[in-house]
């Protein structure tokens, strides 16, 4: 398996060269329902779910950095997961 290979988001079902790490920064975050938005480095927006956030936290700050994946849901929809902030 090549480096390329393993930096495709955990349970995607599309073909590796469409996920991969990526970095941006949250641009939204609702606290109240758990649902945010980020903004990826290249002007790309992603939903995202509390769940995502991969240090098991429930709640992001807005304008903080992360590096995540993404995976397809519902419809091919492309949402944001494994949410790391960057130090």
């Amino acid at each position: 398996m090549s480096k390329e290979d393993e930096t495709v988001a955990r349970g995607a079902s599309l073909p590796a060269g469409l996920l991969r790490e990526r970095t941006g920064r949250v641009s939204s975050f609702d606290v109240e329902v758990g649902i945010g938005e980020l903004e990826s480095d290249s002007g790309e927006r992603f939903p995202f779910h509390c769940t995502a956030i991969a240090d098991g936290k429930r709640v992001i700050d807005e304008g903080v950095d992360v590096v995540f994946s993404l995976l397809a849901y519902h419809g091919g929809v492309l949402q944001a997961t494994d949410l790391v902030e960057v130090a």
